[in-house]
């Protein structure tokens, strides 16, 4: 089944979202300055944000989980899927420098947010009291979440060891 995905981010990142049976699927959220701006979107198409039943993490980064410890606190019935890597990143609020950048427009990138004093790559790290609504990603557990997310989960690392991608509207 096709699915409409909207992207309620901004030029720099998206945050993607889609309607299954009981809400919608959020895939990353941003930066955390970008939390009221995505929340207006999401307003703007008709989207409570209180309908969001899940986000997915593709990797721990602070422009894919910035204000995602913010998404938990203003909306507790959110749960979260990650990659079990991603946990100690997320917890920590920064992110891991391992494997440095993968090209040369990343490397400008990261050499830009140096200048504008973002280098360090930090976000609001995630409240212990959120980590109970965590759901990583093991074998057993990927055909519920598949069918939770009414998508496929791919492990695509490459940029990050945790990386993960939601192809969203395939099952098994």
């Amino acid at each position: 089944m096709k699915r409409r995905i909207h992207n309620v981010g901004n030029r720099v990142v998206n945050t993607y979202v889609y309607r299954i049976a009981d809400g919608w699927v959020m895939i990353d959220t941003g930066y955390a300055n970008s939390y009221h701006s995505v929340i207006c979107r999401l307003e703007q198409k008709g989207i409570k944000p209180s309908e969001i039943r899940y986000v997915f993490l593709t990797h721990a980064h602070d422009d894919h989980a910035g204000f995602l410890n913010e998404l938990m606190t203003d909306f507790p019935d959110i749960k979260v899927i990650a990659h079990e890597k991603a946990m100690s990143t997320l917890l920590r609020g920064q992110n891991s420098f391992v494997g440095g950048c993968s090209g040369k427009l990343a490397w400008t990138f990261c050499q830009i947010m140096k200048f504008l004093g973002k280098g360090k790559h930090r976000f609001p790290s995630i409240e212990n009291h959120h980590m109970d609504r965590f759901w990583t990603i093991t074998q057993q557990d990927i055909p519920a979440m598949e069918q939770k997310l009414q998508g496929r989960i791919l492990f695509t690392s490459g940029h990050m060891a945790d990386s993960i991608s939601l192809r969203a509207g395939w099952q098994r």
